[in-house]
């Protein structure tokens, strides 16, 4: 057949099917009783074949991107610009989702089309897991909305978990078909940047997150930047996110926090051990501080109420330091700072472990520069029993890199008694630099500028510093410490 009539005939074909799918989506409202929000899914869905339909009759050439570029501009034009009641659609206000939907499948055709015919296929990756994997979710979670649990106010466990599932056929199913070479565990990292894209996205963005961050993902590994240990983290931060976030121990924005720290952790490690060392400490002071806050409020006679899930400064300060020191060794080779990687991340994790156990202790604690009784929770203040949790914290996780032969038995206890005085430092730096209030209400000596509704006065340090300051001065002095004995 002639060239110039197959393009002519793709070009009918793509118009008569996009047309098609809005018929549809006006007769599924109009006709039928379904639920608004699942006919856009269905459409969503149906539309996975507009790439196919690209694929046969333009495949990779400029009329595939010329028409995901008109696509975009008339739906912005008829969506942003309120023109979309031209289609008596009932949820047409709610569509916007559908123009970021074209706006980044244009985007990512452009990359794609710049870069070159190699990458073409990556695209369509990229679309399916967007098309069926977000349309397939809120109908699964429909369906099975008696049994689903809840973890974000507009996502729920079993629609992330199908988003998963779906992108990971759809990968291994095109990876087959064209002979990409992607690997099954690959294909299941792509399927958990898919759901993790979805689960974090919001008000429509999804449609953008999902498509960006699996073609990029997809450009990644194409270049050889993508080895075992980033997959792994990738494969599992879904099930973290659902259990520390379902657990109401970290936030949104945590998660979000916690997704790049370990992704970026795993992209600069040469083996597992970081990673499992990373993932087993975030377990335990999690675990620790969940029960040990449950416990303290079943004390103080509360029920229920939140237990200061963690957001996205306090994520980064714990690992901030140990990601810029893994990184500095995976491009240097200098051992010292792989040992500084170790000993900011066991500081971190001796400082929880003295602040969420040592607050269950019967006693007041002792103010580290005063000696005088303190409140528990206030910064500077140290306990016997927060004091040995640290110290039995920092000797119990490093035996696991001892244990994999990351470090030898002398950096061992090197990078032990440092964290340890690490701890000692945070207590020293939040007794004479973190602010600390006196609320107006209640009188109550309080790490926050408002309780009880009202601002407090300031009794003590500077209002810059916060306890997240402090974590930050703590690990910096501790990891300038360590690369000065550790070089000895």
């Amino acid at each position: 057949m002639d060239k110039n009539l197959w393009l002519v005939i793709g070009y009918a074909v793509f118009t008569l099917y996009t047309v098609g799918i809005m018929c549809l989506g006006i007769l599924l409202e109009k006709k039928t009783k379904i639920d608004k929000t699942l006919c856009r899914k269905i459409t969503h869905i149906i539309s996975a074949f507009i790439w196919v339909i690209c694929y046969v009759f333009f495949g990779y050439s400029i009329h595939w991107v010329v028409l995901n570029g008109v696509s975009a501009l008339l739906l912005g034009f008829l969506i942003l610009g309120s023109r979309f009641n031209i289609f008596p659609r009932e949820d047409a206000k709610k569509s916007t989702g559908l123009f970021y939907f074209a706006l980044s499948t244009f985007i990512v055709a452009v990359i794609s089309f710049l870069i070159g015919e190699e990458t073409y296929m990556y695209t369509g990756i990229a679309y399916l897991c967007l098309a069926l994997g977000d349309g397939f979710a809120p109908l699964v979670a429909y369906a099975l909305k008696k049994h689903n649990v809840k973890i974000l106010p507009s996502k729920t466990l079993f629609g992330s978990l199908t988003v998963y599932v779906v992108s990971f056929l759809t990968t291994l199913t095109l990876s087959a078909i064209f002979d990409l070479g992607l690997s099954p565990v690959f294909a299941l990292s792509v399927g958990a940047l898919a759901c993790l894209a979805e689960f974090y996205g919001f008000k429509g963005l999804d449609n953008i997150f999902i498509d960006f961050s699996v073609f990029g993902y997809l450009l990644l590994y194409h270049y050889g930047l993508v080895g075992l240990p980033l997959q792994a983290v990738i494969i599992a931060c879904p099930l973290l996110a659902w259990l520390a976030i379902g657990a109401r121990a970290m936030t949104a924005d945590g998660g979000v926090s916690a997704f790049f720290l370990f992704a970026l952790i795993g992209f600069f490690s040469y083996d597992f051990t970081p990673i499992i060392f990373m993932s087993l400490l975030f377990a335990i002071s999690t675990a620790v501080s969940v029960v040990g806050k449950r416990i303290k409020r079943r004390e103080e006679g509360k029920v229920g109420g939140d237990h200061a899930a963690r957001r996205a400064k306090q994520i980064v300060a714990v690992g901030l330091l140990a990601l810029i020191s893994l990184g500095v060794y995976r491009y240097t080779g200098i051992v010292l700072f792989n040992h500084l990687f170790y000993l900011s991340l066991t500081e971190q994790f001796a400082d929880s472990m003295a602040s969420d156990i040592g607050s269950l202790t019967k006693r007041r604690n002792i103010n580290i520069i005063t000696f005088k009784p303190c409140e528990k929770g206030i910064s500077g203040g140290v306990s016997l029993l927060g004091t040995m949790s640290a110290l039995c914290g920092c000797f119990l996780l490093m035996l696991l890199p001892l244990a994999l032969g990351a470090v030898s038995v002398y950096i061992y206890f090197g990078v032990c008694a440092l964290a340890f005085l690490g701890t000692v430092v945070d207590s020293v730096a939040g007794a004479l630099f973190q602010a600390l209030y006196r609320c107006a209400s209640c009188g109550k000596a309080v790490e926050v500028s408002t309780h009880c509704g009202v601002s407090g006065e300031l009794v003590k340090g500077f209002r810059i510093i916060d306890n997240t300051a402090v974590n930050y001065i703590a690990g910096i002095i501790t990891c300038a410490m360590g690369a000065m004995l550790l070089l000895i």
